[in-house]
Parts: C-alpha cells; structure tokens; sequence
C-alpha cells in the first residue's frame, strides 16, 4: 500500500487519516501536542535504540547536525548504543536536496546496516526502520526518534507497525518521538503530523536555533535546549585544524564543509555560508541522551566531542566597555564576580576598553520583584562592600586610565547615570559600547534616554538572565529593546559559574593578592545569608558575560565559561 512518488502518495496520506480516525475513535490517549503528563522517560543503553531522522532539504544544518552527531556517537561513552540514521526523511518543503551519503557512511557506518536513504529509496527505508524498531520493541525496548525532519516518514512506518500487531499502547508508552522544530512540524502533512502525536509519546523541545529567553515559562515550546549555532569561523578551524587529535571528529567536519561547499548553499538566513556552524538538530539527541551542562553550548559541545585544539583566545570586538551591576538586594552574586570581572580585563590586557562601573543599581531594593527581599541594613552593608571592594579590584588590577570613576547608582545615581550617557554619547561604528547588564535595567534605561538618539545603534547591552531583564522598577526590558540598541541573550552563566567551592581552592592561599582577594569576596558572598540558594556555592555567573566579549563576543566568544576557563584566563599573563 505504501509507495512514494514526489512527497507522498495520495493512498498513503488517506491510510494514515483513516488510521488517526481509528485511533481517535478507540482510544482514551491525550491528543495533544508535547503533552508530558507522565514522568520524563530516560534512555536505556541496553535496551532502547536512537533513529536519526533528516530531511536534509533545503537547510545545510542537517549537513552539521550529521557530523556533529558522527562526533558524539564517536565518543567512547555512546559508541555501543544501538542507532540507526535516515536521510531524506522530507515534507512538503520545497528547494535543494543535499546529497550528504558519504558524510552518513562517515558516520554511522554501511549504507542498508547504519543508515539509509529514503530520498532514492523511501519505501525500503520505511521498511528497515519498521523492522527495526519492531525488534526493538519486542525484546522490551524503546525507540527514540531524533525527529530532524517532517513526520510523514515517521507516520509511514508506525501504520505499518500497527498493521503487523502492535499494540497501540505499547508504541505509545515506548515510541518517543522528539521534535524541535516548529517548522518542520509545518511541513508535515496535518493527518501525518497528527497521527505520530497521537500514536507516540511525542515531544517537542526548544529549536536551539537562536538566542532567546529560554527561562520565559510561557508559550514555550517544550524543555529548554542549549543554542547549537554560532556565527565566527573558530568552531570549524578548530574541528579541521591540523592540531585536533580526535581524527575522526576532524574527518567529519572536513567532509561536512566539503559537502556545503559543492552544495552552493547561500541561504542569507543561515549561519553556515558565512563560515559559522548549525547543528541545531541535535537539540534532540542533547535531550534523549541526557547530555546536560557537558554540552550545553557549541563551545561545551566542542570541547567535548570535537576537538582538543584550543577555543578561547582574547579576542574581544572593537569597542569599549562599561559594567552596570546591582549587588545591593537580593542576590550578593556582584560581590564575588566584580573582582573576577575587573581580574579578567587585567590579564588579558583589555584595562583601557573600561569606562564605565556601577553598582548597586537596584534603585528601589525593598519592593524587590523576586521571592526574597533584603532589609535596609544589609542593603547599606552591601552598598558598603560593592564599593569597597570596587575600590580595592581597581587597585590590585589596575590601571583602568578610562575609567573616570565607579559609581554607588544609590547614593549617586545622578552621577552614574551621566557618565554613562557620555559614554554611549562617544559611541561610533567604530568605537562601540557594549554594557553588561549584571543587575536591573533602570540605570542604563534612565541613560539610553538621555543619550544622543543617533549614538543608540552604536550600543549593545548584553544580557544572561531575565531576572535583571525583568525586575526593573522604571523600565521594562522592552522599552529598553525600543531604544534601538542591539540586544545579546547569552545564556544563564549560572550553568558553568554557580560552582562547589573547592573550584576555587587554587585561589584561597595564592601569592598573588590578586586572586587571593578574588576568593575572599567570592566567600563573603556565599556567607552573605540573604539568599539560600548561595549556600555553599561561589558564585561568580556575571563574570561570564565580560569572558564572552573577551573570547570574542557575538563573533565566536565562549557563552558556557566554567570556572577553569575563568582561571585559565586570569593566569593569561603569567603564562604568556
């Protein structure tokens, strides 16, 4: 009954509609889309099985996505898993097919054994991975489908599933489908779509296509996913260089560019013809196998799977530098990351890019947003220390010859507030500002509005966290965006930079006063008491955004900074 002529066949489209027509009629299951009502299912290397499925039309990411999971797959802790790949699993959508089969017989083995081709051979595809996921089943495993194109290829062999036996149930407790693309579930015929939503556990997660505020808990896809694209040309040399001792990693990635460049993919949308990297497919394959914060991020992803060369060099882009940060209520996390900021411009040699410093700019710290609130005392305490220890980083770090002053945004918000207008007021498209906004956003709010309109697109305000984005008294985030100003979301640094104390125990007795005091501020704000969620912990997560533009910023910089980054980094000088 099945067969394919151009994307599907009218007998199978109708096969399938009366199928969710059956279904629908016999059975109680939720239909609905990501509906996650029983516990998170984690995958069974003994038992289970992954079935990678790519349209690999007209995107190049798939082309990535395939090397990327050659890669991971490669890795002695996944390279017994059971696992099967398809190419050519496409919709309706229209444009370029890209033929990639010797970057999948690269990758996963023998055409026919370790992948197959349902672009030449669609109805012997859906044969090999019906038998196969039938096997799977039988002996009390599950299939997980890394769903990296449209369901209709899905749908064909789960009918068939159905048309051998097997039990409604059964496919729906242990077929796990995961989709990340909202796209692709638009170029996939609606009955096709809606029966593997019907018949599978079917999840979708985050697209892990582009920045954006994944901690935003409403209208969201599913689970958040780590971001797998990147602009700057770093991640490909890196895979390629000649240095990499993971040859075949290295091999991958050379037959991946090799393949785009033949392919003439120039697709503006893209990162890829610009020399960037997207392996946003593998989203997926990050949450069926539970990778977690060992590959949260392309440079994580990287240094674990795909190269030993070096990634993070100083390498910030044109522009100066100007640090906004609070402190002062609720979360004393300012205290232990303002030294460490101040640390990194010295060792990399980047003192003269600062020219602007404030803290304590939760101008109004006693209607706090957030679930704890700090009194008046330990708010002037913590005014206290932010500027003492303000003083005491520029002295061990310094000269900082640009750096006017620092400013305490409560006692002098005035002040503050001017010298960070003159600063946006001197930004040029060659000399820009970037602001990291380590705390709330009314300060930079009250300055972007009194600044020179014509200066506003000269100016970048880089962001981790929506608990500052949002907890402004005066300004929202959005009327910080309407300014015109050119937004970063990095990415919770708390990930790689809310760490076990121990991380820092190179720091607590050094020779150098430097680090020394960076360990003493980082224990001040761990005893601090106002907040439990420090308890234990040092907490350095700001810090992140200043080694993101030191490592380069939009342009290739590091958005998972750990903390042996950090003290890699404040080494630099020494070891140079």
């Amino acid at each position: 009954m099945f067969f394919r002529s151009g994307n599907h066949s009218v007998n199978t489209r109708r096969f399938i509609a009366y199928l969710v027509i059956a279904l629908c009629a016999t059975s109680n299951l939720v239909f609905a889309a990501g509906s996650q009502q029983a516990p998170r299912p984690y995958f069974n290397p003994d038992k289970d099985i992954l079935i990678s499925q790519f349209d690999v039309k007209p995107d190049a990411d798939d082309v990535h996505s395939v090397a990327a999971l050659g890669s991971l797959l490669a890795d002695p802790d996944f390279n017994n898993i059971s696992h099967l790949a398809v190419t050519g699993t496409i919709g309706s959508q229209q444009g370029k097919y890209i033929d990639a089969s010797g970057l999948f017989s690269l990758a996963f083995g023998p055409a026919g054994k370790g992948w197959t081709d349902a672009n030449t051979h669609w109805q012997g595809s859906v044969e090999l991975v019906q038998k196969t996921a039938k096997d799977i089943l039988d002996s009390g495993g599950r299939v997980w489908v890394q769903e990296a194109g449209q369901s209709d290829f899905t749908a064909q062999w789960l009918a068939g599933l159905i048309a051998q036996g097997v039990n409604k149930s059964s496919l729906k407790s242990n077929v796990i489908v995961v989709q990340h693309s909202a796209w692709n579930e638009q170029q996939t015929s609606d009955e096709a779509l809606a029966f593997v939503k019907q018949s599978t556990h079917y999840i979708a997660i985050g697209d892990g296509n582009k920045p954006k505020r994944l901690y935003i808990r409403k209208n969201r896809r599913g689970p958040a996913t780590p971001i797998y694209v990147e602009n700057g040309d770093k991640w490909l040399k890196a895979a390629i260089d000649k240095r990499n001792t993971n040859q075949h990693a290295r091999t991958l990635w050379q037959l991946a560019d090799a393949i785009i460049a033949d392919s003439n993919f120039t697709a503006d949308y893209s990162v890829i013809p610009n020399g960037g990297v997207d392996f946003s497919d593998t989203v997926a394959v990050w949450w069926i196998l539970n990778l977690g914060q060992d590959a949260v991020s392309v440079n994580a992803f990287w240094q674990r799977y795909v190269t030993d060369v070096p990634l993070d060099h100083v390498n910030p882009p044109e522009g100066r530098l100007a640090i906004v940060i609070d402190g002062n209520s609720p979360d004393p996390d300012d205290i232990g990351a303002t030294p460490v900021i101040f640390g990194l411009l010295h060792h990399s040699g980047l003192e003269q890019r600062l020219v602007h410093v404030s803290h304590s700019c939760d101008l109004d710290p006693f209607t706090n947003k957030a679930r704890y609130q700090i009194d008046k005392d330990n708010e002037q305490r913590r005014q206290r220390i932010l500027n003492e220890l303000t003083d005491k980083s520029i002295a061990l770090f310094g000269p900082f010859e640009h750096l006017h002053d620092h400013y305490n945004c409560r006692e002098k918000q005035a002040a503050a507030s001017q010298d960070l207008v003159n600063a946006i007021n001197d930004s040029t498209a060659e000399s820009p500002l970037w602001i990291i906004e380590a705390g709330e956003p009314d300060l930079i709010g009250f300055a972007l509005a009194a600044a020179n309109p014509q200066a506003l697109k000269f100016v970048h305000i880089v962001s981790h966290h929506p608990a500052n984005d949002n907890s402004g008294d005066f300004f929202t985030w959005q009327q910080i965006l309407d300014f015109g100003i050119t937004e970063h979301q990095i990415g919770d640094q708390n990930v790689g930079l809310q760490t076990s104390i121990h991380q820092w125990d190179w720091a607590k007795h050094h020779d150098n006063p430097g680090y020394k005091f960076i360990w003493e501020m980082l224990a001040y704000a761990e005893q601090d008491g106002i907040v439990p969620f420090q308890t234990n912990k040092f907490d350095c997560s700001d810090a992140g955004m200043v080694y993101w533009w030191i490592t380069g910023a939009d342009q290739g910089g590091n958005n998972f900074a750990t903390a042996n980054d950090i003290q890699k980094m404040l080494h630099l000088k020494e070891n140079n």
